[in-house]
């Protein structure tokens, strides 16, 4: 059992297998008899189901986008995360603020103001990024294409990244081109040879 409770984050590009991959990991660590939280950003709340409509509408200034994510992440963390700390032994997010930092730099938010406003985050235990080329995710995709899917900005997007990985001594990349159950796998054996399981 851990020494107190484990929050990690699942990061990558659109259609990497994020969602699938938390989930199995969810599933590996139950089977531990391992008490989960599993929750997302943006959250299924009124901030998040605003960000997701916003998003569609693509008119939307990227400041204001880059606040209500910002805003959604202050709830997730006071309302969810922190109230989860003292009930689980992991606490599992598909998303977080990696994901605002990338993309909305990406789409021209200023970094220093991106980190400003998200100043105050809970930084997580690990950050599972599920890397591999735009080309081998592309199949993943069912019909939910929103104004991340254009394929350069995903390339942008893992090149950010891939940088971001650099600058951090708790991210694990994980080589996503793989098959479903190989990238679980690594999963496992980077979480179990971080933590006690």
């Amino acid at each position: 059992m851990p020494l107190k409770m484990v929050f990690i984050v699942f990061e990558g590009i659109d259609g990497s297998g994020k969602t699938t991959q938390v989930k199995l990991l969810e599933k590996y660590l139950s089977s531990k008899t391992k008490s989960i939280l599993l929750t997302a950003e943006p959250q299924k709340k009124p901030i998040g189901i605003l960000i997701r409509e916003i998003i569609r509408s693509n008119s939307t200034p990227k400041e204001a986008i880059a606040l209500l994510f910002a805003a959604d992440r202050i709830d997730h963390i006071k309302n969810t995360i922190i109230p989860g700390m003292d009930k689980y032994d992991f606490i599992l997010s598909d998303r977080y603020f990696y994901t605002s930092y990338v993309y909305q730099s990406l789409q021209g938010c200023d970094k220093t103001w991106l980190k400003e406003i998200n100043k105050g985050i809970i930084e997580p235990d690990m950050i599972i990024l599920i890397d591999a080329e735009i080309e081998d995710f592309l199949n993943r995709r069912g019909e939910n294409k929103v104004i991340f899917e254009n394929i350069e900005f995903q390339k942008k997007a893992r090149q950010k990244y891939l940088e971001l990985a650099k600058t951090k001594s708790n991210v694990v990349v994980i080589d996503g081109s793989r098959n479903v159950d190989e990238v679980h796998n690594s999963i496992v054996n980077a979480v179990n040879e971080r933590f006690d399981i």
